[in-house]
């Protein structure tokens, strides 16, 4: 055994942690600093640590990668084009701009300026801890939840460094929002060979993957073994892939944390981007190609996001990038939803009953309740909440606390403290978690060998969602149940036992 500090409210706690948390120390990464892609050489560098003092050595980070041409101008509203070539070296250690959204846009991103977005935001970002560019690593994709209207893939979370160094390749991506990537209007669809419009944040979202089949390979990664995966909104952005014929081949397993998906006939979204102009004051008779496109971009998101508005970006049912929620692809999915969360007839989009349908064809289908919360909360008569595993997932369980009030918020409990109370059991359940979803990357299947589990001190059996409706119940240990359809219907508390 051995003890570690972790500061609570100030004071600090000597915990116990098993000696599977024991970690070598580790070694320094073997990819260069400059890489050469398809459209140039970029320079990352050695993976800042959170606070800015110092480095992780052994993981590089490749920040602000253009996959696509700036979407401004001419090219807004329109697919992704090819990004430019340049000559010389690339500087990839800031991250891009946000793409731009609503400000202060929604929960949790209250300090988010418009100074810091742009409409010129179509960049990703790669993290790797492989020893050689020959490594052949896993790659997860993540795509960033705050419904199809905000959010940014320059957080910490999969920015960071615990996953990579479990030997995953992480690309995060940034891609249009809101009105700018998912508006349709009549205009739009007469400019468009295939006579359609919407969808291009989506079509963004494809552009990135065509990007990491092209250029993975050069920071360590395995074209061929690619996860799609996200949370929330980022898991609705997965299940446009699952079912899109565009993005065919550009990806080999997916996971959906806590995302449901819908679509609207091209005809309704059409007439929601004429209302939402009209609002503006661009009467229907001067809704030019020339008059949209010369409209800013803040007043664009802050008359969709205004009540007035009354605009909601969706998923346009085009026939073409999207013919239906059917899934398209036979790849492995692990579906996953916390326990706080309730079926989607109570508390749309979030779970998931619906979703069952759509993968029901796939040879292997997953599905987890994610019911641990850290101890200060759970014990107090909290819930896992909506987004709380995405820190288990990429292990950077220092996040947690500032959840409270924003993913987290205690509810009647008012008494519920701010400290979450982390202890040995959430490094527990994050390293058998991460664990997991590496094996999943790896080999389309999430069940550990023999040595995870002499690892982790515990073993367990994760079924595939099948007649049987069997799931994990993701907590302290793992625990195969029944009901994962109906899940949603009855909250699950937090377990604690050893």
């Amino acid at each position: 055994m051995m003890s570690k500090t972790i500061l609570s409210n100030g004071r600090a706690l000597i915990l116990l942690l098993p000696l599977f948390l024991i970690k070598s120390l580790p070694v320094q990464a073997a990819l260069p600093e400059r890489i050469l892609t398809d459209k140039g050489a970029v320079t990352g560098m050695a993976l800042p640590t959170q606070d800015g003092t110092g480095v992780h050595e052994d993981v590089m980070s490749y920040r602000g990668i253009p996959y696509a041409a700036p979407p401004v101008g001419e090219l807004r509203w329109r697919p992704p084009q090819a990004a430019a070539a340049w000559q010389g070296d690339r500087d990839a250690t800031t991250f891009s701009a946000m793409c731009a959204q609503n400000f202060p846009s929604g929960r949790g991103n209250d300090r988010i300026q418009e100074s810091g977005m742009s409409e010129d935001c179509l960049y990703l970002n790669v993290t790797s801890a492989a020893q050689s560019p020959e490594a052949r690593q896993p790659v997860l994709v993540w795509f960033h939840g705050g419904s199809l209207t905000s959010g940014w893939g320059n957080s910490h979370a999969p920015n960071s460094s615990p996953l990579p160094r479990k030997g995953v390749v992480v690309v995060s991506v940034n891609h249009r929002l809101g009105p700018l990537g998912y508006f349709s209007h009549p205009a739009l669809s007469a400019e468009s060979p295939l006579g359609v419009s919407g969808n291009y944040g989506s079509l963004d979202t494809i552009a990135a993957l065509q990007w990491v089949q092209n250029n993975i390979s050069a920071f360590g990664g395995d074209p061929d073994r690619v996860t799609i995966a996200g949370v929330s909104g980022g898991g609705e952005k997965v299940l446009f892939l699952m079912a899109s014929p565009l993005a065919e081949g550009l990806f080999h397993r997916a996971l959906v944390m806590s995302g449901g998906i819908a679509n609207v006939p091209l005809e309704r979204t059409e007439q929601a981007g004429v209302d939402l102009l009209s609002r503006i004051g661009i009467d229907s008779s001067e809704q030019t190609l020339e008059r949209m496109r010369a409209t800013s971009w803040q007043d664009l998101v802050t008359t969709a996001a205004s009540r007035e508005g009354r605009y909601r970006s969706v998923f346009t049912l085009d026939n073409w990038s999207l013919q239906g929620l059917a899934a398209q692809h036979d790849v492995p999915i692990i579906l996953g939803l916390m326990g706080s969360e309730k079926e989607p007839d109570t508390s749309p989009p979030y779970i998931a009953r619906a979703l069952t349908p759509a993968v029901e064809p796939l040879s292997d289908v997953y599905a987890y309740v994610f019911t641990h919360l850290p101890y200060g909360w759970g014990s107090n008569g909290g819930l896992a909440y909506h987004g709380g595993d995405v820190s288990y997932l990429f292990g950077v369980l220092e996040n947690i606390a500032g959840h409270y009030g924003n993913l987290f918020r205690p509810g009647p409990r008012q008494d519920i403290p701010a400290d979450p109370g982390l202890d040995y059991r959430d490094d527990w359940v994050s390293e058998a978690f991460m664990s997991m979803l590496v094996q999943f990357a790896e080999t389309g299947d999430p069940n550990l060998d023999e040595a995870a589990f002499e690892r982790l001190g515990k073993s367990w059996r994760w079924p595939r969602l099948d007649n049987n409706d069997q799931y994990l119940d993701i907590g302290i240990k793992p625990i195969v149940k029944t009901g994962w359809v109906r899940a949603g219907s009855n909250q699950r508390r937090p377990r604690y036992e050893e």
